[in-house]
């Protein structure tokens, strides 16, 4: 998952209404949208090499994403997969303020990750690159390839977007998968310097990616009300262009509907299992 941007009770009759896109190789094995049986009650796509997802939510009521912290002076590694960690969470019972706090003293060597966990305690951002974790007040919200919010050419556009969609008394999810399959590409002046050379920040520098091996292969849009009701819909993508397009539907607690957070996270019992 590589842009994420998300409003957090902005709108009248939406709790959350967030949109993310993935970016992966077209040849990486995937599985699309669907009912997880193992484990069970989970609805997310799935990578197939690892087991791992990029984006989920589960009928216990969590919600996961995750995106890489990219930086070229880290070359690949063999770490453990950091979709284990969204796994983790939306397979467990462990609230998301505990597991968000549990996952940035882990001595597992996950490589540079951002990852959003929210439950009924509330929606809450967590980075080993800072190892910091924090729970979001309500606002508006952008994720890339770097850290919460920041100032990335396509991250602000997207907010921006995002922020007039937001107006509109109802939000389409076509409209927010429109929104994102915006290929612009920006000036070298306002790219970011990650280590991995100009032509790549310029390919990598629109919401919508798509190169000869390389590309966006899915948009998710999560749609939920402040009763629950939660829609989630998935639009996939191959090296040809868009395909299917699956829609769930689910009722669950709404994220941060809780007055207090959990436990503090100083508690050293009830450790969540982080993977």
């Amino acid at each position: 998952m590589c842009l994420i941007v998300f409003a957090y009770r902005q709108h009248p009759t939406y709790n959350l209404i967030l949109v993310a896109n993935r970016d992966e190789q077209y040849a990486r094995p995937t599985q699309s949208l669907h009912l997880w049986g193992s484990p069970a009650g989970i609805i997310a796509g799935r990578d197939s090499l690892h087991s791992g997802t990029w984006l989920g939510i589960a009928r216990n009521g969590h919600f996961s994403a995750i995106t890489n912290h990219r930086n070229g002076l880290h070359t690949a590694s063999s770490n453990p997969s950091r979709g284990l960690l969204t796994t983790g969470f939306l397979s467990s019972s462990v609230s998301a303020h505990r597991y968000a706090s549990d996952v940035i003293q882990t001595t597992v060597p996950y490589d540079g990750f951002n990852l959003m966990v929210a439950d009924s305690s509330g929606l809450f951002y967590a980075s080993n690159v800072t190892n910091k974790c924090q729970q979001l007040s309500p606002g508006i919200f952008g994720i890339s390839n770097a850290q919460l919010d920041t100032d990335w050419p396509k991250t602000r556009h997207q907010k921006q977007r995002l922020a007039e969609i937001v107006q509109t008394p109802a939000p389409d999810p076509q409209t927010l998968i429109r929104m994102m399959a915006d290929p612009q590409r920006y000036p070298d002046k306002r790219l970011p310097d990650t280590h991995v050379g100009i032509e790549i920040e310029r390919a990598l520098s629109s919401s919508f990616i798509k190169l000869e091996h390389y590309g966006t292969r899915a948009t998710t849009v999560i749609l939920q009300d402040y009763q629950g009701r939660t829609r989630i819909i998935e639009q996939n993508y191959d090296a040809t262009g868009a395909i299917e397009q699956i829609e769930f539907e689910l009722v669950i607690p709404p994220f941060g509907s809780l007055k207090n957070t959990a436990e503090p996270v100083t508690d050293s019992t009830g450790k969540a299992p982080i993977p």
